[in-house]
C-alpha cells in the first residue's frame, strides 16, 4: 500500500500505548509516531474550563479522585495523570484545551471528542471559532444532541456522530446503515465516526459515503483490520499505534 491510499491516522487520546492518555506527552508521542492527528477527550470544569480528559472524574488516571464537573481548574491542574504501565513524566498534567490548541503542529488535525453534555458546546465554539484553520477540527460525541448544537452556533466547523453496534436477537447490528444516515441528517452531521466492529461489510461504508457523509473508524490498531475499513473509504483511522499502524500499511501487511 502507497502512502497516497492511506487515510488520516490519529492517534487515539495521543499515543495512548505508549504515554498517559489525554496527555501533552501522549500528544507529543503522536506528533513523533508521524500521525496525523490526535484525537482528545474533554469535559467543562465548574469554573468554566476545558480540559482534557475521558473519564467523568480523575480516579482511574490520576490516583485520586475529583469529579470534573464539580472541580475549579485549580484543583485539577496539578494532578499527574499515569498508572504502572506508563507512568506519569515529569510535568505530566491535565492539558486544557487552550494548551492544545497553542501545541498544535501546522497541517496536523484535531478530532475533539465531546464527553459531557450541550453545557460545553458555547465555550467549545469559542474556542475554535477564535483560531485559525478551522479545517483542522472535527468535533465528534455520542450525544446528538452535542452535534446539533454545536452545528448550530459553528456550521463551518466539521461534526460527527460517534456510534458503536450491537447485534440484535436475528444477528442484525444496530443502528443500521438507513438509521444512522437519518440521524446524521437529523442533527445536520458532517459524518459518522463509527466503531470498527469485525463483523461490519463494505457496503455498510459505501452507503455512508454514497448518502454524502464522510465516513470515520475506531479503534484500529492492527494493519489487517484497517485494510478491510480502507476498502470500505474511510477517512481515518483512529488507532492507539499510529506509528506502527502505518508502518505495516505501507509494508503491505
Amino acid at each position: 500500500m502507497n502512502s497516497s491510499s492511506i487515510p488520516l491516522i490519529i492517534a487515539h487520546r495521543g499515543a495512548s500505548a505508549a504515554a498517559p492518555e489525554n496527555t501533552m506527552p501522549a500528544f507529543e508521542e503522536a506528533w513523533r509516531q508521524g500521525a496525523d492527528g490526535i484525537e482528545i477527550d474533554i469535559r467543562l470544569t465548574k469554573d468554566g474550563e476545558i480540559v482534557a480528559i475521558h473519564d467523568a472524574d480523575t480516579l482511574r488516571t490520576c490516583g485520586v479522585r475529583k469529579i470534573i464537573a464539580e472541580s475549579d481548574w485549580q484543583q485539577l491542574e496539578n494532578l499527574m495523570p499515569g498508572n504502572p504501565d506508563k507512568p506519569s513524566q515529569p510535568g505530566t498534567r491535565i492539558p486544557r484545551l487552550s494548551e492544545i490548541l497553542a501545541d498544535l503542529p501546522p497541517g496536523k488535525r484535531l478530532f475533539i471528542e465531546v464527553k459531557c453534555g450541550v453545557e460545553i458546546v458555547e465555550t467549545l465554539a469559542e474556542h475554535l471559532l477564535g483560531e485559525a484553520g478551522l479545517e483542522r477540527f472535527t468535533i465528534i460525541s455520542f450525544h446528538q444532541d452535542v452535534i446539533r448544537s454545536f452545528k448550530e452556533l459553528a456550521p463551518g466547523i466539521r461534526a460527527n456522530w460517534i456510534t458503536d453496534f450491537r447485534l440484535d436477537p436475528s444477528g442484525t447490528l444496530t443502528p443500521g446503515p438507513e438509521m444512522i444516515i437519518r440521524t446524521l441528517k437529523k442533527i445536520s452531521a458532517d459524518g459518522l465516526s463509527g466503531e470498527a466492529h469485525p463483523i461490519l461489510r463494505a457496503d455498510f461504508g459505501e452507503k455512508i459515503i454514497t448518502a454524502g457523509f464522510d465516513y470515520h473508524v475506531w479503534t484500529v490498531d492492527d494493519s489487517a483490520t484497517a485494510g478491510k475499513f480502507i476498502a470500505a473509504g474511510v477517512s481515518s483511522l483512529t488507532t492507539n499505534l499510529p506509528g506502527k499502524l502505518r508502518e505495516d500499511l505501507l509494508a503491505g501487511y
